[in-house]
């Protein structure tokens, strides 16, 4: 019922790190810093994805990959990892229909309505929502640069994860300074941030609050 900001600098894999999230919520496993023999219902996952990266050419691969990796590390079924198996868990809603790409905030409630109908296939409900990353989804009117118009962004998020009642998780950019971009207000409004590093050839998350 709350976002969560993920915050790097480009080329960190902060999105590797989410499908890495994804893969533990459609299997239904633990994640770090749990009993690892933890095991929950699976989870349908929603990625809405900007124009950095392709949804067929970059993060379909790295689902996969993250679904495959998940699979052998718990010794699950293997199936688990085919095309048939926990990706059809995983939506992709990056554009509408009509390929009008999806925009924050305006299709906010439109995405509610789309969470709805996920919820009434057969099979788990949706437990998260990725959106990836957040400047590169704003609507051509809308901008996080000034306190005002941020809020106005972030209430919106805010009010769909409330509604939804699901995870929803904001990936977004550091500045060249190393600060969150966009105004203080993004992170004002949120509860938890993270700022991923690499660090020795793998992400890894501080917590900043």
């Amino acid at each position: 019922g709350n976002p969560v900001l993920f915050a790097a600098a480009g080329g960190t894999g902060k999105g590797m790190l989410l499908c890495a999230v994804i893969a533990r919520v459609v299997l239904g496993l633990p994640f770090p810093n749990e009993d690892q023999a933890l095991r929950r219902d699976p989870g349908r996952a929603v990625y809405i994805a900007g124009t950095e990266d392709d949804p067929f050419e970059d993060l379909a691969p790295r689902l996969r990959a993250a679904i495959a990796s998940a699979v052998e590390e718990f010794g699950l079924d293997p199936s688990l990892a085919e095309e048939s198996g926990a990706i059809c868990y995983v939506h992709d809603l990056s554009e509408w229909k009509d390929g009008s790409p999806f925009e924050i905030p305006g299709d906010m409630g439109r995405l509610l309505t789309e969470v709805g109908k996920l919820n009434t296939l057969p099979g788990p409900d949706v437990a998260l929502v990725v959106v990836d990353p957040l400047a590169d989804l704003l609507g051509k009117n809308d901008h996080i640069t000034s306190v005002r118009s941020a809020r106005v962004v972030m209430r919106a998020l805010k009010d769909f994860a409330r509604k939804a009642d699901i995870a929803l998780a904001i990936i977004h950019h550091l500045t060249k300074d190393g600060r969150v971009s966009g105004s203080p207000a993004v992170v004002d409004a949120l509860r938890l941030a993270h700022m991923v590093e690499r660090k020795i050839g793998r992400a890894s998350c501080r917590e900043r609050v």
